[in-house]
Formats: structure tokens, C-alpha cells, sequence
């Protein structure tokens, strides 16, 4: 591999790609597993951090309970939340507990979409932004797609 030259060769970065490409191969290398590939590719992405500079302000939402830490921590790691057990969908949730993160019965997962987007909306309305939200009835329960036409009271 060539030596970089100026001006690039001024920066540390530069001067530590290439070892750091061959530890990240070495250890993409090493998973056998299509799981941990995946969770490997998923945190080495650019930004895949970022959430960890959110400031935890609790009036915006952004304050996570120790719960959400540990199990965002513990995704990342690709440790073993739970012990395995049934879900109440029908399928058995693994000791790393990413099942929840699918389930159609998730508990909460309504709650946390809607909470996001009245914070898009609150961020929208103070920026002067114009917006549309979306109209209720997009997602049917018979899986069949809105005509559009058609107002859902």
C-alpha cells in the first residue's frame, strides 16, 4: 500500500485507515453467525452512535429509563438479555430478545410512534415548517391498502 502524501499525510487518520480496515475484516471474519454479522455491520455504520449524544431532556422525550439503556447496550454488545421464552404471538423469543424488536404485539410500539411524531410535529411547529399530518386510517388491520378516497372516521 502506498504512503500517503501531503497533505494528507499530516492527518493521524489517514496513517490509521489501513490498520483499522484489517482489525475490522479480522473481526467481520470471525462471526459465523448471520446475526452477529449483521449486528457487526449495523454499529460499525457511520452515525450508528449518535444517539449516545442525544442531551436527555424529559420534556422532549429524550431521557432513557435504565431499562431502554441496558437494552440498547445490550443489543449493540450482542449479549443475552432474557432467559428464552414464548411470546404471546406465537413464536419464542431468543435469550438476545431482538424478537421484540419485530413483534407484531410489541408492547409500546404504538405509543413510541405516535410520541415520536407529536416531537416531529412539536419540532416542525417551532421551526415555522409547514406540515400535514398523516391522516388516520393508512394502516388497516386486514392488511389491504388504502384507496386514498375513502375517509376512515
Amino acid at each position: 500500500m502506498p504512503l500517503p502524501v501531503f497533505p494528507a499525510s499530516a492527518k493521524q487518520a489517514v496513517w490509521d485507515a489501513p490498520a483499522i480496515m484489517a482489525d475490522k475484516t479480522l473481526v467481520s471474519s470471525s462471526y459465523s453467525d448471520s446475526y452477529h454479522q449483521a449486528r457487526f455491520s449495523a454499529v460499525s455504520t457511520p452515525h450508528s452512535s449518535d444517539w449516545l449524544h442525544a442531551l436527555p431532556i424529559s420534556t422532549f422525550g429524550l431521557r432513557l429509563d435504565i431499562e431502554a439503556v441496558r437494552v440498547a447496550v445490550g443489543l449493540r454488545l450482542g449479549v443475552d438479555l432474557c432467559t428464552p421464552h414464548d411470546c404471546p404471538c406465537g413464536k419464542m423469543a431468543d435469550a438476545r430478545d431482538s424478537h421484540g424488536l419485530s413483534c407484531r404485539l410489541a408492547f409500546g410500539k404504538m405509543a413510541r410512534h405516535h410520541k415520536i411524531n407529536d416531537l416531529i410535529l412539536w419540532a416542525l411547529c417551532r421551526a415555522n415548517v409547514p406540515f400535514v399530518k398523516e391522516p388516520t386510517g393508512l394502516v388497516r388491520v386486514d392488511g389491504r391498502r388504502h384507496d386514498g378516497s375513502t375517509l376512515i372516521p
